[in-house]
């Protein structure tokens, strides 16, 4: 038998053997593994203070977006009043226009100017243009839009809309008699106001007034003839008298919503997303430093690289703009602080002082490693065969306290609809015991499993074994809440049970239920999915399009304002789809879909198009989404689908969209 005095050989082999031997060695290793984790710390920190930094920053912005919104909207609100006054009226004189407005201009300094602009056909233009110098329009004349690019009028030669009556007349008498309607970004505006009866807004542009004007934009509402709205467009159309407008400056409005702490804080970059995109930027302030601010401009489609920045859309008249915030220097060094340095720093120190401790211990160590390593080779031995016996044990049993204690509801149900197992997590977000659970059924607790629905449910669960969907749960006091149910077909000594883990969607349903601020995040996870994404505005222009869909429909210039359905049927202007799910979405607020087929590279390939509403906070539709997913090899369930959609089909488009 060996005695202990006897282990005295240190076995030549292994990294320990090695470090050992050589303890500043080790103390270098511990150095370089302590100057990684104070690093890996430091960019912790400095992640986690950049994330405060940015939810710091995100309240400012959000407080000013939220003033910025409500000015906008509440600027507006001297057209509607104008409007009636039109309304009330056959005829309303100049001198009267003038005593009208003026309170509203003084109340409302964002406003620019206020004008009537009624509709003239060519035989009344003559009648008109005297009239006007009647009234002390010396030279008044109806005449085209000034563009110095020489373009060519736009409009219905028969028929003018020019500025009749302006307020204030000092500044803008340059308007005088200018034909709207010979401006194509005006025409368009006029022509939708009018069908829609609704208020529209211009793109930003320049009146060539003098250098303090600047670039404006016009704000119109239509005037009836009736008092009440007509009921068809072409109604509205001939019953239109002509629009009361405004022009704004940008400028003017955003500086009413800035306090000097604003200015110091923050600039601001404001983006005209349904202008062309290289006059989409049409207005910024100058508060950050210039370096900085043109690395925004340059990285803003990119999200801006690594810069702290806030977005958030503004619904002008049906006119989306995208306003973006970056934080200032000062901004910045008011909310830094040091910790991600000490935090390293005293990281480093820790390493140091570990790597003398190691040089210390390991001197030891080498001293009792002669003793302990045989003594370790006999207990290991002796312990194999109780650690495997054991593991196996631990290992049922941390499955099953993993299952029971699971975040997510577990369920095990037999093919008659009975619950036979539940976990913790069940019997809280339901409310019963388990013992009361395990004499329910699935009817019990999921009202959209009735009993006559469940034998179909089990024959899909066996053919497809497992699958996800979405369905509500009911708890023991009646309330009812979303659940994502995860279903597993299993099979256990002979038997067959739906596995099925259940997750309270309730969070993620209210924040889908509400609209999106920040379109500018969007696009980051609309690349990553292999469904097309489009996203459309009211009037069916095609806002944005992500990597797969620009797959499938490469070369389409966004900036050029086409229709959807221009650009993926190849449709006449005009010329809409039948059975648009965008449309129907536009027409009731609801979730439409339609299945189309199109042929690539000779293939014939089935998608399912699914459109759906973006709204603002006032629950307006400003946008819709559409969600292109190619099925081609579906279920059973998608090609019966598919059969029933024959009929319409037969009148639709053959492409998505």
């Amino acid at each position: 038998m060996t005695e202990i005095g006897d282990f005295h050989e240190e076995p030549s082999g292994g990294v320990m053997g090695k470090l050992i031997r050589h303890p500043y060695l080790t103390a270098l290793v511990v150095l370089a593994v302590g100057g990684m984790i104070s690093y890996a710390l430091f960019s912790t920190v400095n992640r986690l203070e950049t994330n405060r930094l940015s939810d710091n920053f995100r309240l400012v912005a959000l407080k000013h977006h939220s003033l910025l919104e409500r000015t906008i909207h509440s600027s507006i609100s001297p057209l509607a009043t104008l409007q009636a006054f039109y309304r009330s009226s056959d005829s309303v004189y100049r001198d009267e226009f003038g005593s009208f407005v003026e309170p509203l201009l003084a109340q409302h300094a964002e406003i620019q100017s206020l004008q009537w602009i009624p509709k003239v056909t060519l035989a009344q233009e003559s009648t008109y243009e005297r009239t006007a110098r009647r009234e002390g329009m010396v030279g008044f004349e109806i005449q085209v839009w000034p563009d110095p690019k020489g373009d060519e009028k736009a409009g219905d030669d028969a028929t003018r809309f020019p500025v009749y009556v302006v307020e204030p007349i000092d500044e803008n008498a340059d308007l005088l008699g200018i034909d709207l309607a010979s401006h194509p970004g005006l025409q368009e505006a006029l022509v939708w106001s009018c069908d829609q009866d609704a208020v529209a807004a211009t793109q930003m542009m320049t009146l060539g007034q003098g250098p303090d004007i600047g670039a404006v934009m016009f704000v119109l509402m239509p005037v009836y003839q009736s008092d009440s709205s007509p009921g068809t467009v072409k109604e509205r159309r001939n019953q239109l008298r002509g629009y009361v407008a405004a022009t704004y400056r940008v400028e003017d409005i955003v500086s009413q919503t800035l306090s000097s702490q604003d200015k110091e804080q923050f600039d601001i970059f404001v983006y005209d997303m349904m202008a062309p995109a290289e006059r989409q930027l049409f207005y910024r302030t100058g508060a950050s430093d210039g370096v900085v601010a043109s690395k925004f401009e340059s990285d803003e489609e990119a999200g801006a690289g690594d810069l702290i920045t806030h977005s958030a859309v503004l619904n002008l008249a049906d006119r989306l703009w995208s306003v973006r915030y970056l934080p200032s220097e000062s901004f910045l060094r008011s909310q830094t602080t040091d910790m991600a340095v000490t935090v390293f720093i005293a990281g480093a120190l820790m390493s140091l002082l570990l790597a003398l401790g190691a040089i210390i211990s390991l001197r030891h160590s080498a001293r009792i490693r002669k003793v302990t390593v045989q003594l370790q080779t006999a207990m290991d031995r002796l312990e194999n065969d109780v650690f495997e016996r054991k593991k196996t044990e631990l290992d049922l049993r941390l499955t099953q306290f993993a299952v029971e204690k699971a975040a997510d509801a577990a369920y095990w149900i037999g093919p008659d609809a009975r619950i036979v197992y539940v976990n913790e997590a069940a019997c809280r977000s339901l409310g019963y015991t388990k013992k009361e659970l395990l004499t329910m059924t699935v009817h019990d607790i999921d009202p959209d499993f009735p009993k006559e629905a469940w034998s179909k449910h089990w024959k899909d669960l066996e053919q497809f074994r497992s699958f996800t969907i979405k369905s509500t749960h009911r708890t023991k006091d009646g309330k009812t809440f979303p659940v994502e149910i995860a279903l597993n077909l299993v099979e256990f000594e002979g038997h067959k049970y739906n596995c099925a883990y259940a997750r309270d969607i309730s969070e993620r349903e209210q924040v889908h239920s509400e609209p999106d601020t920040s379109l500018c995040s969007f696009p980051s996870f609309a690349d990553n999915t292999s469904r097309g994404i489009a996203v459309i505005s009211p009037r069916l222009k095609l806002l944005y399009m992500n990597r797969q869909l620009k797959e499938w429909y490469p070369g389409v210039a966004l900036a050029s304002g086409q229709a959807c359905f221009e650009v993926f049927n190849s449709s006449a202007p005009g010329e809409e789809c039948a059975h648009c799910p965008a449309r129907q979405t536009l027409e009731d607020g609801g979730t439409h879909d339609l299945l189309v087929q199109r042929e690539i590279e000779g293939r014939l390939h089935a998608f399912k198009v699914v459109s759906s509403p973006i709204r603002d906070k006032s629950d307006n539709i400003i946008a819709m989404v559409e969600m292109i997913e190619d099925c081609t090899v579906g279920t059973p369930q998608l090609r019966d689908d598919w059969t029933t959609n024959d009929h319409r089909l037969a009148g639709s488009p053959s492409t998505p969209g």
